[in-house]
């Protein structure tokens, strides 16, 4: 949808204005699908009511994108 194009531009311009070195690495546009992805997934969880399972799994969810960016800031 339309919204959905403009809030992904805001976020990358954010993201860009933010993070300049990170937006520089070349997956940057493919890490910040995936990181957006991820979170996308768990407001889903969320809506559906499936606070419980929110819980437990953002902890794990966090680390890996953590780990992720790490990896790309380090490369």
């Amino acid at each position: 949808s339309e919204f959905e194009r403009e809030l992904t531009r805001e976020i990358v311009a954010y993201c860009q204005h933010r993070l300049p070195e990170l937006a520089r690495h070349p997956d940057f546009r493919a890490l910040l699908a995936t990181v957006l992805s991820a979170l996308r997934g768990l407001a889903m969880v969320d809506f559906l009511g499936r606070t419980g399972e929110l819980l437990r799994l953002w902890p794990g969810v966090r680390n890996q994108l953590l780990k992720l960016m790490e990896q790309a800031r380090d490369s």
